[in-house]
């Protein structure tokens, strides 16, 4: 597993609901981040963000930790795991 990979891991079991996208939570980039917040402020769930824009290893890394983990777009015990892109 990659130092990116790592790095996904620990934040995905470190938070219920981890969304990794474009913007962040307060700044959202792109339509479908903005979306992907409304929604979670809509249910009002707490989760945290990871702005994919702020470090391209993290960006790529989502797809491989995705093709690994099959975690991407499903759910787990207690978490959510959504990847944005366009």
């Amino acid at each position: 597993m990659s130092a990116a990979e790592e790095r996904i891991k620990e934040m995905v079991e470190s938070n219920k609901v981890m969304l990794f996208m474009k913007g962040n939570k307060m700044f959202p980039q792109c339509g479908f981040s903005n979306t992907a917040v409304q929604i979670l402020n809509a249910v009002d769930v707490p989760y945290e963000t990871f702005d994919v824009l702020s470090d391209q290893d993290i960006r790529e890394g989502v797809k491989e930790y995705a093709a690994r983990s099959r975690a991407i777009f499903r759910y787990l015990p207690s978490r959510l795991i959504l990847a944005l892109a366009h």
